[in-house]
């Protein structure tokens, strides 16, 4: 195992928010008509994308393989399964979810497992965001076997390049798929077997980092070198987002596309984690503001919360008819969701997450 030692991955945690502002953004402009330019917020549903490279890159780069298989599968059920249920119990109550209520889906629901079935009442059903869990569930359950394979293989044959050759296949199948009509990329883009390649290409990313900083160390750096990376690889996956949102491209065509900038950007500030990590003076002091490190955190809650808030808000508003902007609306759904999220992470997420890993044992 390559031991490139770093405590904490904050560059990372702050992307955690910027992924979950994208998806807040795109289900403003799918469900309302608060926001103008509609076109530039088309796209934001890759946010999901991001979500699901970084998932693959953290687990690699925190895999201990002396870690039992079910200690693992317990803590990773402790990270999802605590607030999934919270605002499940949430879609059961509140007057207005954004799609399904439909009994027959709770049970898959409960599960995770509904994005397993092909009909959008089931994928979509309740908190309809929370069919990137299903596919989550999914990563976690190939964890392990997929870790194995690719530290344990030895001789003449490369495990990336035959985990990479299994996810362009994928992506080949799922990209011809998605063309038929938009009901069916809509469900290949929410299918498990169709996000794995994004989940790969960052377990991919993390183990060429790893390799790469083993081999040849991470040598001196600025400040200035360090920022450059990262806002440039900050830039280029913006500017993709931008020309995307200009095309007539599926979801599941523009969240491949999307990928590989997504990596990149994270694989930069990876790096600069590991340099502050080894004491560079510059490194001391979070590249970021510390707030965004904070709603890193509370990421998850949000993203879990953050529709339920925006379809809710709209139908109160349309009953009362506020004299209210749409800018206005859209300013205070991402402050309730914001303020949810934080005490949902306080008062749920990070309390049972505790109590099941001194349950487990450290």
């Amino acid at each position: 195992m390559i031991n490139v030692p770093v405590r904490r991955l904050d560059s990372l945690t702050q992307i955690r928010a910027f992924a979950a502002l994208f998806v807040f953004v795109y289900h403003i402009n799918h469900n309302t008509q608060w926001l103008p330019h509609k076109e530039l917020f088309s796209v934001g549903y890759v946010g999901v994308s991001l979500f699901f490279v970084l998932s693959g890159f953290v687990l690699t780069w925190s895999y201990e393989p002396s870690m039992k298989p079910k200690t693992y599968y317990i803590r990773r059920g402790a990270r999802i399964y605590p607030l999934h249920l919270f605002f499940l119990f949430l879609a059961l109550l509140l007057p207005v979810i954004s799609y399904s209520r439909n009994i027959l889906s709770l049970f898959p629901n409960i599960l995770l497992i509904q994005s397993w079935i092909p009909d959008w009442r089931y994928v979509f059903s309740y908190n309809s965001v929370s069919w990137s869990l299903s596919c989550e569930v999914f990563f976690y359950a190939l964890t392990p076997f997929i870790l194995k394979y690719l530290y344990s293989s030895t001789g003449k044959r490369n495990p990336l390049v035959s985990l990479l050759t299994v996810s362009l296949c994928i992506v080949f199948a799922s990209t011809m798929l998605s063309v038929q009509s938009n009901y069916v990329d809509v469900l290949t883009y929410a299918h498990p077997i169709a996000r794995l390649p994004e989940f790969i290409l960052g377990v991919a990313t993390a183990y060429i980092v790893r390799q790469l900083m083993e081999n040849s160390g991470a040598g001196d750096i600025t400040r200035f070198k360090s920022l450059a990376l990262i806002m440039g690889a900050g830039l280029v996956s913006l500017l993709i987002v931008y020309i995307l949102s200009n095309l007539q491209l599926n979801q599941t065509m523009t969240s491949y596309i999307c990928a590989p900038s997504f990596a990149l950007l994270i694989a930069m500030c990876a790096f600069n984690d590991v340099k502050r990590s080894q004491g560079n003076k510059f490194s001391k002091k979070p590249i970021f503001h510390k707030i965004l490190v904070k709603a890193g955190e509370i990421s998850f809650a949000f993203y879990l919360a953050h529709e339920l808030v925006i379809v809710n808000l709209e139908w109160v508003a349309s009953l009362s008819q506020w004299q209210l902007s749409g800018m206005v609306l859209a300013c205070l759904a991402l402050i309730l969701s914001a303020l949810i999220a934080a005490m949902a992470h306080v008062l749920i997420e990070k309390p049972a997450h505790r109590a099941i890993v001194l349950h487990t044992g450290k």
